[in-house]
């Protein structure tokens, strides 16, 4: 020290190393050291004592707080012996202060060490902490579920059918965010578990696994692991959860009758991952069941029915891997039984006067007649009763009050032996009154780009159903710069049922209307419209088409929108699966990613971002891809009384078939079978002098799993002459 100075290093300091944990932490190997490692005799001189005080707070097991402050000519703070902090002191004294949040990683340890030195960087003080929050404990064994997702190709195509996945759910007792490693076994559950994911949880684990492979059995389990950050550079594991079993089998499905106009209609629940469903038929609801069909649609009209006959039917999901060409059975659903006496049918009920209804329907398979039956529903108690009978589809009933409420229903009469037999119709409702308007559609929409392309205007035509009751109508929007509803026009008849309706939207996303309501009045009593039309969407896409294009693609084509900036091209598969296939500022599409022989369905819908529209759906248009026929190309007579008949190799083929006949518009006869590698055949043992013609067809299976064949191609005939 220098002479003639009698100011000394202070060698107290107040240390507050303290460790203070969240509500509900649980701390492991918690240490907390000072030391002390300075010679007051050796001491640089300064002109104040060095001290520090350091803290560390843990918050809700993810994060510690870290309070480090003193005084000292430099400090240095150390997480796992990584520097995270370092500095000098202020020249008022070596004044420092810092506050610091940092995540960590549950499970594993981190050790903080703060350190103090004096003007010549010799250690001063030093202080340390270490702190492990316990990984969450599994709380139950959970569970494991088969489920049906969209099959893809590596390309990212599809043609709309699912392959199937499983969920693991095992719930914990964390609320925090964790890491899991998930780990999979295959055949046994003492075979060797391979790591297959990793997943990050706040309670239960959610994971989906889509590596799966129908008719195998796995075993999962899932372990709890710390990660790695910039102070731990090892993962530490915690234990493993119980094991969770599931054998990926059949698709399942649940299934429904209705009658029809023509037949009885079977519906399928697609639950998992059908590719196609099975279905049979009996008279016996035990015994005799036969196949009847095989459909990728989720529901099948049975004609061939007979009206009085009792009829069960059984449906079987089918998995098909387009991967393995493999199909895999799910289980029969339980047998339905029908019995097909009337078909079934809806109505419709109209008020065409003050007190006029007109009740339509539609026409019922094998009734002989109907019956319409009505009630006033503005009495308690009252009965239906019978008002008409007609063998048509149209009966107007009359006389009823202008200011009650009816409801309709209509019984379809069936004779047989002398016996009547009926069915009975949903009913359908018409307030006669003074009522609201009960729905607001729009009759047409129709939409204009201005000419330098800053405005789009959409008019609507907006209609609704007369109120008999009411004097007009008033209608009113929603008006966005004014924030409140306006009045456009009040109409002064009732029997007018349509207005127009222009909404202006500019580039920055804002139009002048949002909705339109129309309200009923009589006199000063108005009734407020019960639907609210919305004005902020493009018209419906029209004149949508689609035909084939080629052997393997078909081209969706529709008019074009005004404004519209781009189309996205929808597609049902009949699984249920709809996807985006692409979008476009064009009006026409190629699809090249369907399978043939399935019934698909497409919309479209166009929008603008720059104007904030929505979205607007254009009707469905549904599209069957045939498998494409082979041509053949000749047929020679070759030695040995034979024939070579040479074709064109064809799309999607999988096997082609050779049909021979001695005239050309005769019998013909299948001859052979040949694979798809084969674009020829050499028919032997033919009859010298004889003519023979030839034909041929495709047969494939689709990626629903269903074999398709194609039309006969063109025909070709030799004479056999060597």
């Amino acid at each position: 020290m220098k002479k003639g100075i009698a100011k000394r290093l202070l060698c107290y300091v107040a240390l507050a190393g303290a460790l203070v944990l969240g509500k509900g932490a649980v701390v492991n190997a918690a240490t907390t050291t000072s030391e002390d490692v300075t010679d007051e005799a050796e001491l640089s001189e300064v002109d104040y004592a060095i001290g520090m005080d350091f803290n560390v707070y843990n918050y809700g097991d993810e994060y510690t707080g870290i309070n480090f402050s003193g005084n000292a000519p430099y400090y240095k703070l150390y997480i796992n012996n990584v520097l995270f902090k370092s500095g000098q002191g202020n020249q008022w004294g070596g004044y420092f202060s810092h506050y610091d949040s940092i995540s960590i990683k549950i499970g594993a340890t981190y050790t903080f060490k703060a350190e103090v030195y004096d003007d010549t960087n010799k250690l001063v003080k030093s202080q340390t902490t270490s702190i492990k929050v316990n990984f969450p404990a599994f709380t139950g064994k959970g569970e494991t579920k088969v489920e049906g997702t969209t099959y893809y190709d590596s390309e990212g195509h599809t043609t709309g059918f699912r392959k199937p996945y499983v969920t693991v759910h095992i719930p914990t007792k964390g609320y925090n965010s964790q890491l899991y490693e998930i780990y999979r076994a295959e055949g046994k559950a003492t075979n060797p578990y391979i790591k297959v994911g990793d997943i990050t949880a706040y309670g239960t684990i959610y994971y989906s696994d889509y590596s799966v492979e129908p008719g195998k059995k796995y075993f999962y389990k899932a372990c709890p692991v710390s990660g790695t950050d910039e102070f731990v550079s090892t993962s530490v594991k915690g234990a493993m959860s119980s094991v969770l079993p599931i054998t990926i089998s059949g698709p399942s499905t649940e299934a429904s009758l209705d009658y029809n106009v023509d037949g009885i209609r079977i519906s399928a629940w697609n639950y998992t991952c059908a590719s196609h469903f099975e279905i049979y038929r009996s008279t016996n609801a035990k015994k005799g069941y036969k196949l009847i069909a095989t459909t990728s649609d989720t529901s099948y009209l049975d004609k061939d029915v007979k009206v009085g006959s009792t009829y069960y039917y059984k449906l079987k999901p089918v998995y098909y891997d387009v991967n393995t060409k493999k199909a895999y059975k799910g289980k029969f659903t339980e047998p339905l039984g029908a019995k097909l006496i009337i078909g079934c049918y809806s109505i419709y009920a109209k008020q065409i006067s003050n007190t006029s209804v007109s009740v339509t329907w539609d026409k019922a398979a094998n009734a002989d007649s109907y019956e319409i039956w009505a009630k006033n529903e503005s009495y308690a108690g009252d009965a239906y009763k019978k008002v008409g009978s007609t063998t048509g589809t149209k009966y107007v009933v009359r006389g009823l009050s202008k200011t009650d409420k009816y409801s309709f229903f209509v019984k379809a009469v069936k004779k047989s032996g002398g016996v009547e037999k009926y069915f009975v119709s949903g009913a359908d409702y018409v307030d006669m009154g003074f009522h609201a308007v009960e729905y607001v559609f729009a009759a047409k929409r129709s939409s204009k780009l201005s000419a330098d392309g800053k405005t789009l205007s959409i008019t609507t035509t907006i209609q609704w159903d007369r109120v008999f009751g009411a004097k007009g109508y008033i209608i009113e929007a929603f008006d966005n710069n004014q924030n409140k509803l306006v009045t456009l026009k009040k109409i002064k008849k009732n029997s007018t049922t349509k207005f127009k309706i222009t909404n202006v939207f500019n580039k920055n996303g804002k139009s002048k209307y949002e909705y339109v309501r129309v309200t009923a009045y009589k006199g000063k009593e108005t009734k407020p419209g019960y639907d609210e039309y919305i004005l902020k969407t493009f018209p419906a896409v029209k004149g949508l088409k689609i035909k084939k294009n080629s052997a393997t693609s078909a081209v969706i084509s529709w008019k074009k929108v005004s404004g519209a900036k781009e189309y996205s091209i929808y597609r049902n598969a009949p699984t249920g699966e709809m996807i985006c296939l692409g979008t476009t500022a064009s009006t026409k599409f190629v699809d090249k990613y369907f399978t043939p022989g399935v019934n698909y369905a497409y919309s479209v819908r166009c929008s603008n971002n720059d104007f904030g529209l929505y979205e607007a759906d254009s009707s469905y248009v549904s599209y069957n891809h045939l498998l494409p026929a082979p041509t053949v190309k000749s047929v020679v007579n070759v030695s040995g009384k034979s024939a070579k008949v040479t074709w064109n190799k064809a799309a999607y083929a999988t096997k082609y078939v050779i049909y021979r006949s001695t005239s050309k518009k005769g019998t013909y006869k299948k001859v052979a079978t040949v694979t798809s590698d084969k674009t020829s055949y050499v028919d032997k043992k033919l009859t010298k002098g004889k003519t023979y013609y030839y034909k041929i067809t495709v047969e494939a299976v689709n990626d629903a799993g269903i074999k398709v064949t194609s039309k006969a191609s063109n025909v070709k005939s030799v004479k056999i002459k060597k």
